[in-house]
């Protein structure tokens, strides 16, 4: 791609299939965008083409003030057993696996890339200046900075949007697979360093947690009350107290203490990383004062460093608070529904619900049984060509989407018409025009019955 003689004509980071791509990739075009030696002019226009200067050189489309130099790391493979010595010893070659790292025997998700833990090696990590740029790619391609025993290199920068209050540290991922294949992602991770810039996210958060307290409170009020009452017999108050609706209110309350937890720690990394990047511009001005040959350099450089480390732990725990916040709204709506049976018509989809449950405990045993019967055949008719049948967890994601409407046949085609026709038919027939069918009328049933109960009540 990169490396054949040419222009480079639309190529991007996509077209990265080897080592020899990947440093052309930053010589003509990562390295022509983010770390140019000339301003930008149009094309024929005649103008005299001008070397960057510092101010220019430390902004990035137009808005974005560069943080530091660029950042390459690295993550190797592990050394492992062949699963065929006597082969491998006879040919001479060495077996490696990803270990802790990254599994890219399928195309992985930017969340994969972006969450899994990355054991970088201290020894390839280094910085690309302002200066020099490509001679020191030079010296990285001369002295193979990049190998076959590559697990991941990451490209890394970050920049600071002061009108959003935005720091963001952009990592350009290239995943080398065991087979050969160089899967490519991009991932971001932006934070503002401010987390209270206005009284009203004050407000908010005091109306939330000040509610969650008072509803703790409550709890806890009830819980002594019935300990009280039952004269702190441990076997009836459980008897008593210990339901599914009071459940429901404990877990909507840890829930939101966990919510708060990470919010808080979310908040003090926030102001950390803040500091930290204060720190950094004294010292980097320092060293650009001193033309960089003092220790203020290596202490920018170590500042940095930490400042990477610090924003990829935030990242997981804005990660984790999203989980949480995530989950939060299903307690909210359970917590409804127990209101709800305070009123008849209001709750006959709950009373449905746990009067159909043992029907629908044992239908729920006949589908998952034929789902996972089908899951299983996917996979071995269509898992070598068909990405989404390539594991179990993804082929019970393309089965449950195929049930809501959502299906490519044109895909499952590629390993042939007649089976693709037997798998899809059969399976179109049995879960969705029976099953699916009869899970309604299990529930249509029992809501008859429901319904006219509520109806006599009144």
């Amino acid at each position: 791609a990169f490396s054949a003689p040419g222009h480079m004509g639309h190529k991007n980071f996509e077209d990265v299939n080897s080592i020899a791509d990947w440093y052309s990739w930053m010589q003509k075009g990562f390295v022509a965008i983010y770390l140019p030696s000339e301003k930008s002019i149009s094309e024929d226009s005649g103008l005299t083409v001008e070397p960057v200067d510092l101010e220019y050189a430390q902004m990035y489309l137009g808005h974005n003030r560069k943080i530091g130099a660029v950042k390459l790391s690295q993550e190797t493979l592990t050394p492992a057993s062949c699963p065929n010595e006597n082969v491998a010893g006879s040919l001479e070659l060495t077996c490696w696996s990803y270990g802790s790292g990254l599994n890219l025997n399928l195309r992985p998700t930017e969340l994969d890339v972006s969450q899994s833990a990355v054991s970088e090696d201290p020894s390839k990590t280094v910085f690309l200046g302002y200066s020099n740029v490509s001679q020191a790619l030079l010296h990285l391609e001369q002295t193979h900075w990049l190998e076959y025993k590559t697990h991941r290199a990451t490209v890394s920068f970050m920049t600071y949007h002061a009108t959003f209050d935005l720091l963001t540290v952009t990592n350009i991922q290239f995943l080398f697979a065991l087979s050969g294949h160089i899967w490519k992602q991009i991932t971001h991770r932006s934070m503002q360093l401010n987390s209270h810039p206005n009284a009203e996210a004050y407000l908010f958060e005091i109306l939330f947690f000040g509610h969650i307290t008072f509803l703790f409170l409550l709890e806890g009020f009830e819980v002594v009350q019935t300990l009280k009452d039952v004269r702190f017999n441990l076997k009836q108050f459980v008897r008593e107290y210990v339901d599914f609706w009071n459940l429901v209110d404990w877990l909507s309350i840890a829930l939101a203490y966990g919510i708060l937890g990470t919010w808080i720690r979310q908040c003090i990394m926030q102001a950390n990383l803040g500091e930290l990047l204060q720190e950094w511009v004294h010292l980097d001005d320092e060293c650009l004062s001193t033309g960089g040959v003092s220790q203020a350099c290596a202490a920018a450089r170590d500042e940095m460093l930490l400042m990477f480390e610090t924003i990829e732990t935030l990242g997981r725990t804005v990660r984790a608070q999203r989980m949480l916040s995530g989950f939060y709204p299903v307690c909210i709506m359970l917590r409804l529904f127990k209101a709800f049976a305070a009123q008849p018509r209001l709750a006959i989809v709950t009373e449905t619900m746990s009067e159909a449950a043992n029907d629908l405990a044992h239908f729920g045993i006949v589908f998952f049984s034929i789902f996972f019967t089908y899951v299983s055949m996917g996979m071995a008719f269509f898992g070598r060509e068909v990405p989404s049948f390539s594991s179990f967890d993804r082929a019970m994601l393309a089965l449950f989407r195929a049930l809501m409407g959502d299906f490519s046949v044109e895909d499952m085609e590629t390993s042939g018409r007649a089976i693709a026709f037997i798998f899809f038919g059969s399976y179109m027939g049995i879960a969705c025009m029976l099953l699916l069918n009869m899970l309604i009328a299990i529930i249509m049933d029992v809501y008859g019955h429901v319904a006219n109960r509520s109806r006599n009540a009144e």
